[in-house]
């Protein structure tokens, strides 16, 4: 019966750790996140690149 419930803890504290992790459109949704801070950083280069 501890064995049991020592597998049992082991078994919820994997999933607890599973539930954290970041699902695919998270991950998707950061890096289309990235994608528009880099074209933002590119267009603010041309930016100041034009106005010297």
């Amino acid at each position: 019966m501890l064995l049991a419930a020592k597998i049992l803890r082991k078994k919820s504290r994997i999933f607890n750790e599973e539930a954290k992790m970041p699902t695919m459109s998270e991950i998707q949704q950061s890096d289309k996140i990235e994608d528009l801070r880099k074209q933002f950083d590119d267009v603010l280069q041309i930016v100041i690149t034009a106005a010297e």
